[in-house]
């Protein structure tokens, strides 16, 4: 895909977006979660300018969620209620539609909660990455608290989302098996507007919200102790420029705050970091492998069948 096609395609999305986001206002859903809403749309709109660059509209987009772009009570209560509560109603409570920070969610066929924890897990991660992300230290001074689960060290996931099995013939016992899933979620929209203040110059604004962001985040928060302050940003990634500590703070945040949920493969792309694979054999020997921002095997592959039209497949 040309340069000049990947501009025509984000000229349309904002066209749509620009159009379509003042014709929701108003609208009624028997359960608007469940639907492409106004804020919604604009927590689309927050991440996309993010990817474009447009800074003042990223932040406007966020704004715009809540009134007065008050996220203070909005966010996942991860160190609090979601700490707390049993697997089961974790499970309940990330991906219901009664919750102010679920902004849009979406039912799709999928095994991926069950293939989390298996015996041929597939999705989870080993105890070098569990002891970075859930016990490893933050800009703040503290560990992001992440209900991640065992099953069986040295194995674990985040398993955060909900199965539901929809059955065709109940006494056959099969069905298809079907998870909730939170497509925008009002964390990543706060910590996006972090983002565009830090481009915009605005480290006061970008620091408050990097502080609300943490404190739903870390257990027994206190303001004072788990303030983050451009002298932390700085001394803990040993860097001298403010909006270089500020980034590297917003990319640790939500590394860790949305492990499992796919945020890191945007930031990856957007921020053009290395893919990073660790490899654990079975006796415990390591090894990693890195993929480069221009490596073609960070491409997604184009369907076997596209051949048939005359597409070719991306290079590997």
């Amino acid at each position: 895909m040309s340069a000049a096609t990947v501009a025509s395609v984000y000229q349309k999305i904002q066209e749509d977006l620009e159009a379509g986001i003042p014709l929701l206002a108003g609208g009624q859903w028997q359960v608007p979660k469940y639907h492409f809403t106004a804020p919604a749309a604009n927590a689309f709109a927050a991440r996309f300018y993010l990817f474009k660059g447009d800074w003042d509209k990223a932040i406007a987009a966020a704004n715009a969620i809540f009134p007065g772009g008050d996220f203070n009570g909005n966010l996942r209560p991860q160190a609090t209620a979601w700490r707390n509560a049993t697997l089961d109603e974790f499970n309940q409570m990330a991906t219901r539609a009664d919750q102010n920070y679920n902004l849009l969610l979406n039912e799709t066929y999928s095994v991926y909660q069950r293939s989390t924890a298996s015996a041929g897990c597939r999705y989870g991660f080993g105890t070098p990455k569990y002891q970075n992300v859930y016990n490893g230290n933050t800009v703040a001074g503290a560990a992001f608290y992440n209900k991640g689960i065992s099953y069986g060290v040295p194995h674990y996931t985040v398993y955060i989302l909900r199965e539901y099995f929809h059955y065709t013939n109940v006494a056959a016992g099969i069905g298809f098996p079907y998870v909730m899933t939170p497509l925008f979620v009002s964390d990543e929209a706060l910590i996006n507007r972090a983002e565009a203040y830090v481009n915009k110059g605005n480290n006061i604004a970008a620091l408050a919200d990097l502080n609300l962001f943490a404190s739903v985040r870390i257990v027994n928060y206190n303001a004072t102790t788990h303030a983050v302050t451009l002298d932390k940003a700085k001394a803990f990634f040993n860097v001298t420029d403010d909006k270089e500590a500020l980034i590297k703070t917003i990319l640790q945040f939500k590394q860790v705050a949305f492990m499992g949920e796919g945020m890191r493969w945007m930031d990856m792309l957007r921020h053009r970091i290395p893919s990073v694979h660790l490899h654990v054999a079975a006796n415990g020997a390591e090894t990693n492998e890195t993929l480069e921002p221009d490596d073609n095997r960070r491409m997604f592959q184009i369907p076997q069948e596209a051949k048939l039209s005359g597409i070719e497949q991306n290079p590997r």
